[in-house]
């Protein structure tokens, strides 16, 4: 049987694919980028989420904890993951909610009980489902089996993946889906190793050939500060797509720090200074016309 670990079921999703969208996130990555916005899904375990804005600090999770791993400190509850068993005690014993799994397994049949619930918008305003994560790449068994499930009731399909992975998975994930959402973040090999820790090569040998096969594709750049957001990194992304084929739909994706909270839970560094806001619009236009300029479609 087919499973996976959801960490978030996103309903009425606008930016996700075409229509209205119900979009799963699915734990587990091949990536590492230094701006991630869901990095709770980064790994493919479950662990305890923290959420410090909501809690009290009444200590029943302390008390609770037979591992004894739960600690107290300036930032409120302190996990620690290696001795926790998961055994949930500290999760019942919250009052507030501020303790939970970060994701729940889930079989096909168990995500489409959750799809099907938003059927009558699909059907009404177009759109459909969307996979993605975390990396839905990661869960290639149960990603493609989800999308032909989906397909065979007639719900519309779209993933977002890096395309890091073997031919044999990209092909098998995007002849079950209706479109492909990749990024590609960095042209530059080198680059794109240091800030995500891996090599594009993988992922550009994987949109040629997708490309090639006839696969509906949508490319994407994150536009990060000090890591995809200049004119040389977006006129190279831009002349691949051209040399690939330049009717490929492109998007450039704002600089979003709203996953801020989500690092601090994680008691992880984020990485970007307070005060880093996204790109204005007429930054965002001189973005998108450097794009246009090579011959790009820019959504």
């Amino acid at each position: 049987m087919k499973k996976a670990l959801v960490f978030d079921i996103k309903r009425f999703g606008v930016n996700d694919g075409n229509g209205i969208r119900t979009v799963l996130f699915l734990k587990g990555c091949p990536l590492r980028c230094r701006w991630c916005q869901n990095p709770e899904g980064l790994t493919p375990g479950v662990n305890v989420w923290y959420a410090r804005s909501i809690c009290i600090l009444c200590r029943g999770c302390a008390a609770a904890c037979p591992e004894k791993c739960i600690g107290f400190d300036e930032e409120g509850v302190r996990i620690d993951h290696d001795a926790c068993t998961r055994c949930g005690a500290c999760i019942h014993a919250c009052p507030t909610g501020a303790l939970r799994f970060d994701a729940q397994e889930m079989t096909v049949a168990e995500a489409m009980r959750e799809i099907v619930k938003d059927e009558v918008f699909y059907k009404s305003a177009g759109g459909g489902v969307t996979l993605s994560g975390g990396d839905p790449i990661f869960s290639p068994g149960f990603s493609t089996a989800l999308l032909k499930a989906c397909r065979e009731r007639g719900i519309g399909t779209a993933v977002e993946t890096s395309l890091y992975a073997s031919p044999d998975v990209a092909d098998a994930l995007a002849d079950a889906c209706d479109e492909v959402i990749a990024d590609i973040k960095l042209i530059d090999p080198m680059r794109h190793k240091a800030a995500t820790g891996k090599s594009n090569a993988v992922i550009l040998r994987n949109i040629r050939r997708l490309a090639a096969r006839g696969a509906t594709l949508r490319l994407r750049t994150p536009l990060i500060p000090g890591f995809t957001a200049d004119e040389e990194n977006i006129k190279g992304i831009a002349d691949f797509i051209a040399s690939v084929d330049p009717s490929i739909p492109y998007e450039l994706i704002n600089f979003n720090p709203m996953c801020r909270e989500k690092y601090r839970s994680l008691r992880q560094d984020y990485g970007f200074d307070r005060d880093q806001k996204p790109f204005s619009p007429s930054e965002m236009q001189g973005f998108k016309a450097i794009a246009e300029s090579r011959g790009l479609h820019v959504l």
